[in-house]
Order: structure tokens, then sequence, then C-alpha cells
């Protein structure tokens, strides 16, 4: 099950994503990507209960 959330952040600045992988190593190479982007600075990760304001 998951969801997606109808906001402007979510059409805008947020990747929301609800898979369901079958094959570990799929799922192993979608995380490694994201922390790709994480570490070039593209993506910032953002922690449960964090807030930023996005001026």
């Amino acid at each position: 099950m998951s969801s997606a959330n109808l906001t402007d952040d979510a059409f805008n600045r947020n990747i929301e994503m609800g898979v369901l992988l079958h094959v570990p190593a799929l799922a192993e190479q979608i995380a490694r990507h994201f922390q790709a982007l994480i570490e070039a600075g593209v993506l910032r990760e953002l922690h449960d209960g964090a807030t930023e304001n996005y001026g």
C-alpha cells in the first residue's frame, strides 16, 4: 500500500514514489541512486519531524 500527497510541494518540490519490489537487488540499486543524488547535492535528506523553510 502506498499514498501520494496532492499538494503544491508534492507536485513541484518532492519526489513521491510508492513501489512494490520483488527483487532485493533492484531495491538496493534504487537506494544507492537516491544516496548518490543526496551526496551530489541534488537532493536534501529530511528526517522525520524535520521542517524546512523553502524560500
